[in-house]
């Protein structure tokens, strides 16, 4: 097997959740090694992701850019990159679409040397997204929650839910012990006493 596809990363959204597929070459098997990352992406690769998408209507000299979407890319050759994504058709259908073969060294597009950058970047954020070093921030669901709190109740510790309520019940005895009593101003002393005789 040739070493072709060098990397493929395609970013699929599953119920509310992210999955990275990365396919890249692994020299010492001389071939392709698939992983699925289902760790949250840091906000940055989806930043990297979403400058794709723009590319990819335009080669489709598309008008409407809301209906495409960029899912990732493949670097079929050192610089030889396709741009994997979706569309949405007229009667809301979702069809898979790939570009061409874009070789980065031409000038056809326009766009070659931001593709670099955005594959570039793509390739460090699904780097650093493989070793675990930058991971995104997974969003509690309810029963996430209550599922944590009743951990921490096994383990001893104090309930989650119960821990705030004190602290705000302590706060609102403060606040009602310091009452304050204000004085007002005398009424007269508004008056105009400069009045014109």
């Amino acid at each position: 097997m040739k070493a072709e596809n060098i990397l493929s990363v395609k970013l699929n959204k599953k119920d509310r959740s992210s999955v990275v597929n990365v396919s890249y070459f692994y020299p010492e098997l001389n071939r392709n090694r698939d992983e699925e990352i289902t760790d949250v992406p840091h906000k940055d690769f989806y930043a990297a992701i979403n400058k794709l998408t723009t590319m990819l209507s335009s080669v489709f000299y598309a008008v409407d850019d809301d209906k495409y979407s960029a899912t990732g890319f493949k670097k079929v050759k050192d610089d030889v990159v396709q741009i994997t994504g979706k569309v949405i058709t007229a009667n809301e259908g979702i069809i898979g679409i790939s570009t061409p073969s874009i070789n980065l060294n031409d000038d056809h597009f326009g766009f070659e040397e931001e593709l670099r950058d955005a594959a570039d970047k793509i390739c460090l954020e699904t780097l650093m997204l493989l070793n675990g070093s930058k991971l995104g921030v997974q969003q509690l669901t309810i029963d996430d929650a209550i599922a944590a709190n009743a951990n921490k109740i096994a383990e001893g510790d104090q309930n989650l839910f119960e821990k705030d309520l004190t602290t705000e019940e302590l706060t609102d005895e403060v606040d009602h012990d310091n009452v304050v009593d204000e004085e007002f101003p005398d009424i007269d002393s508004f008056t105009n006493t400069d009045k014109d005789e």
